[in-house]
């Protein structure tokens, strides 16, 4: 498994993943989103630059993409562009300032 930054730290297992969610969690749910969101920082860093530190996401980005409408995209199905609608997460990002 690929490398995964929650927060300030990052996470190689979903044992990691486990541990650092509250009880409860859906664990492959974060890992999902997580992967998402390392997926849009590679296509649009720029775009995510104001909210990033050090190669991390501050909270508000977190707690803003925790919410956001997500298609979960079956193991083996190809998909072009991302399972949710980014254009309107950095609208929202933005509009938070």
């Amino acid at each position: 498994m690929s490398f995964l930054t929650l927060g300030y730290r990052s996470y190689s297992s979903l044992d990691q993943i486990r541990e650092a969610c509250s009880a409860g969690a859906d664990i492959y749910a974060v890992s999902f989103r997580v992967s998402m969101l390392n997926a849009l920082k590679y296509v649009h860093a720029d775009r995510l630059a104001p909210w990033t530190m050090d190669d991390s996401f501050n909270d508000r980005v977190f707690d803003l993409f925790a919410k956001m409408p997500m298609e979960w995209i079956p193991m083996g199905v190809r998909r072009q562009g991302f399972p949710f609608d980014a254009d309107a997460f950095f609208q929202q990002l933005s509009s938070e300032d």
